[in-house]
């Protein structure tokens, strides 16, 4: 017995010290006060994983879609009215762009960021959110990158560590928020070529820059006094101090999909989470609408989230009924909210809700129409789906023009569509096997990594929480300036020498040439003399 006893506590000594530690119990914020559904979407299956060892809270301005009881140890807590606050549904999105193109889209970046300092201001001013923040602890909070400055001051109030979730491709002013090496490789802001002309590279460079100025000088200011009122931090510290202190960065990227960029070991690539090969059954009438198109295969048009077709104008409408009608032995799933027109195409199914990455991994798919959203351009990376891409805000433009420069899709603006130019597409991409063939190659790509995204994100978090510090991780450039990181000072200095070297060159010789001339000429003008 005794030996036995003895064995035991040795095997647990051995694997207490051989094992790596698992952090049990933590308290773990996901703050996505500034966000849209989908974000919600992308970061759920690490909340449901994280809540099998720990609690986590998700703040959000949406409630969950899921009508499924509450999971243990999650807690969805969305503030009253938070939604109301931000004004995000009162922009017209596709308006604005079918009256003033994607040039009106891409100034809307200016507006986007006014929606952080519109949540802050509102929470700041809601009791019930305040008494939540007096009564609630966290260890970690992970914070949405976009906008969602506020949440610096919950980090300083709870002396948290904090983690920044990047929902989409690489904001602006990443690379001088955290320091890692300035390639000029094109901004999501204007989703340049990857060959940029010199003013388009100018403009590019200067986005990065600009933001970053807007951020020290407007956004930060501001919110610190919003937090430091609100929350009653006297000590707050500025902003970009807490920022600097970020132990990691998620970005929801892969380097099959997005460019290939030099980032410091702070940043991880955690793209296609969400994305699965458990293909749940469709339901009965989709399920028969599918089968029912032979060999030709089906179409899914769906503009996710905040757009559907029916909220197009009628004349646009026609147009995309009217080029479906034309390629009769193919199915077209359309996501429709309201009853289906009359008139409707007899290869033409509407829906008010599809499950979406159910219906992108079907078999019998042959192509997918949509905005360019992360999520749906995952979805169909990831089950080799070529695409059809009319981009209507935000980063969806970016995410058309590189699938469009890779061949996975073809891009088209809205604002100029007719119904020729999108039955062309149709049949183009149903017919050209490159689009397939480059989106297959790409998927393996992309689902071809070392570990499960959703495993490599938890592991992080809990790397995070097992060490006091992750400065180890932080790129040394965060301690030097905009124009330091770039070397600016010392190129500066190498071309002051070279014009200062060019000076006295041309100086020696203007003094030799001085010296000759008057040499030549003064004996010249002796020898008439005499």
């Amino acid at each position: 017995m005794k030996s036995r006893f003895l064995c035991v506590l040795t095997f647990a000594l051995f694997g207490a010290y051989f094992i790596p530690n698992h952090v049990q119990g933590a308290k773990i914020l996901f703050y996505f006060a500034v966000a849209g559904p989908s974000h919600r979407i992308s970061a759920w299956p690490i909340i449901e994983k994280l809540a099998q060892n720990h609690q986590v809270t998700f703040v959000s301005p949406y409630p969950s879609k899921n009508k499924n009881p509450s999971q243990p140890n999650i807690t969805d807590y969305v503030p009253e009215n938070l939604a109301k606050d931000l004004g995000v549904l009162d922009l017209d999105f596709i308006g604005l762009r079918l009256r003033e193109g994607v040039t009106a889209i891409d100034d809307l970046w200016n507006v986007y960021y006014k929606l952080g300092l519109s949540a802050c201001e509102a929470l700041m001013r809601k009791q019930e959110f305040l008494t939540w923040v007096e009564k609630s602890s966290f260890d970690l909070i992970v914070i949405n990158a976009m906008f969602n400055e506020c949440a610096y001051g919950l980090v300083h109030k709870y002396k948290a560590k904090h983690i920044l979730y990047s929902p989409v491709s690489h904001m602006m002013w990443y690379k001088d928020a955290f320091a890692y090496p300035d390639e000029n490789l094109p901004e999501l802001q204007f989703h340049f070529p990857l060959n940029m002309t010199f003013l388009q590279s100018v403009k590019n460079e200067m986005a990065s820059l600009f933001w970053q100025m807007r951020r020290h000088r407007e956004i930060f200011p501001k919110v610190r006094d919003m937090v430091r009122t609100g929350l009653d931090l006297p000590d707050l510290p500025s902003l970009d101090t807490i920022e600097q202190n970020t132990s990691l960065i998620f970005a929801y990227t892969h380097p099959s999909e997005e460019y290939p960029r030099s980032l410091p070991p702070n940043f991880v690539d955690i793209g296609g989470i969400h994305c699965t090969d458990e293909r749940k059954p469709l339901p009965r009438d989709l399920e028969e609408f599918i089968n029912s198109s032979g060999e030709d295969g089906f179409v899914l048009l769906s503009f996710g989230t905040y757009a559907a077709i029916s909220s197009l104008p009628q004349n646009l409408q026609d147009m995309f009924f009217g080029a479906m009608s034309k390629v009769p032995s193919v199915k077209f799933i359309v996501k429709f909210n309201g009853e289906a027109p009359k008139g409707l195409p007899s290869n033409v199914k509407t829906v008010q809700w599809i499950p979406q990455q159910d219906v992108i991994a079907h078999p019998k798919i042959r192509a997918f129409i949509g905005h360019g959203g992360l999520l749906g351009t995952h979805e169909a990376i990831f089950h080799a789906v070529p695409m059809i891409i009319l981009p209507l805000f935000a980063e969806q433009d970016f995410q058309a023009s590189r699938a469009h420069f890779r061949e996975t899709a073809i891009a088209l603006e809205i604002s100029e569509l007719t119904e020729d130019i999108l039955l062309h597409a149709i049949l183009e991409i149903l017919n050209n096997k490159k689009y397939k063939e480059n989106t297959m190659r790409l998927s393996k790509f992309f689902r071809d990594r070392p570990s499960p995204p959703l495993d490599v994100a938890v592991w992080w978090i809990e790397y995070v929480l097992r060490h006091d510090d992750c400065a180890h991780l932080r790129p040394v450039g965060l301690q030097k300036t905009w124009y330091e990181r770039r070397m600016l000072h010392i190129w500066g200095f190498i071309f002051g020498c070279v014009t200062l070297a060019g000076l006295i060159v041309l100086l020696v010789m203007s003094l030799i040439f001085k010296t000759l001339r008057k040499l030549l000429f003064g004996s010249v003008g002796k020898i008439k003399a005499d």
